[in-house]
């Protein structure tokens, strides 16, 4: 009867720290990229004809809500905390989720689930199968959360709870301000986007990049591009009436430096030409406007706008219209500009140090102070004992 129940609690334990883990990483993950999750909830969203009103970004606020609760929930699970609650949200989020994920067996309405982000792409059968075992693994959980033990003590769980709460907010949101420290998709810094597109060797597996821009007239600009053994700058704008106007004197800045020092710069959308010519003049733009895809545009850099660098056809660095580059100086080598492109790893690194180890003192107090609550009670308890 003892291994029975011992069985049970292990087999629990287990099942309940593998959903933990799973929220926790889908969470984060999507976290790094919350843009283009919110992309992703957009197309399921246009799938089932939900009207995307323009006074509110529900994509996006949508994102962040999703992103915040599976990792919030993948915590809690691992932690053990407020056992109660996260049976019951764990069990009805994985029961939506599979419900959807037949949905998608069945008529592949979407691409795919974009159940973590871009990091990992599933089919639509693989998807299925894993939110089958979630979902056995939920059911599981909530017949047995009694025999959930927390890592840490009941006084403390509001203090774990808001902690973890304010970290994935701040993560996702600088992941908003700025560009996604882990960049999942083909246009990431490094990436030869001439050899990509005019790949000398055509693998059977491996299909070149759909890459393909024109001028205003038609006339296909690619090749002039990709080919220019100059630094290149493009200003990604897919929509130029949502872009952010505030940065058109940095931007304009940026084309007088390339002007100075034999670069080209060149603004990439996919807006009518009646917006181009409105843009243009009420901003005083300088440097030539190219057409592209939409969702190309998108792909390549998670700002709006948003700029790349090219250097002899090689994406070197990619910078939020929030932190665009100041350049002075003769930077024939792009070296000083292409340095902070080697940074996010290290960046990401640090993000999860100031939760971790904040969290895993925090713990050591909590325990240290609950152990020293007990030792005092049972000291009294037995001083209140009548001989």
């Amino acid at each position: 009867m003892i291994v029975k129940e011992r069985t049970l609690r292990t087999l629990h334990t287990l099942s309940r720290m593998l959903l933990g883990v799973v929220f926790v990483f889908s969470g984060f993950v999507k976290a790094i990229d919350p843009i283009g999750f919110s992309y992703k909830i957009e197309e399921y969203l246009r799938v089932a004809h939900i009207p995307l009103l323009p006074w509110l970004n529900l994509p996006f606020v949508a994102s962040v809500l999703l992103i915040s609760v599976e990792f919030v929930l993948g915590m809690y699970l691992v932690l053990g905390i407020r056992r109660k609650f996260c049976a019951v949200v764990t069990l009805f989020l994985v029961a939506i989720f599979t419900l959807i994920s037949v949905v998608l067996a069945l008529f592949h309405p979407v691409a795919d689930c974009g159940c973590f982000g871009d990091f990992i792409v599933l089919t639509d059968v693989q998807t299925l199968l894993k939110n089958i075992v979630l979902l056995i693994l939920a059911i599981s959980f909530y017949y047995h959360h009694k025999m959930t033990i927390s890592f840490v003590p009941v006084d403390w769980h509001w203090f774990f709870s808001l902690y973890t709460c304010v970290f994935i907010l701040f993560f996702t949101l600088r992941s908003l301000y700025y560009l996604p420290l882990m960049d999942f998709r083909p246009y990431n810094i490094g990436t030869n986007l001439r050899e990509a597109v005019f790949p000398k060797n055509i693998e059977e597996d491996k299909i070149p990049l759909d890459f393909y821009v024109t001028d205003t007239i038609g006339m296909d600009y690619t090749a002039n591009i990709l080919l220019d053994k100059r630094a290149v700058f493009l200003v990604i704008c897919p929509q130029l009436k949502n872009a952010n106007i505030s940065v058109t004197e940095e931007l304009n800045a940026i084309n007088d430096w390339c002007i100075d020092h034999d670069c080209k710069m060149y603004c990439l959308t996919s807006s009518p030409i009646s917006d181009i010519n409105e843009w243009s003049y009420n901003n005083d733009i300088q440097f030539p406007f190219l057409l592209a895809d939409n969702t190309m545009l998108k792909t390549m850099i998670r700002s709006n706008p948003g700029l790349i660098l090219l250097d002899d056809g090689v994406i070197r660095n990619k910078w939020s219209c929030n932190n665009l580059p100041k350049l002075s100086g003769n930077m024939v080598t792009m070296g000083q500009i292409e340095v902070n492109a080697n940074k996010n790893s290290t960046t990401l690194l640090r993000i999860l140090l100031w939760y971790i180890i904040p969290m895993c003192f925090s713990a050591f107090i909590a325990h240290a102070v609950d152990l020293l609550k007990k030792r005092s009670q049972t000291r009294n308890n037995k001083l209140n004992v009548k001989p």
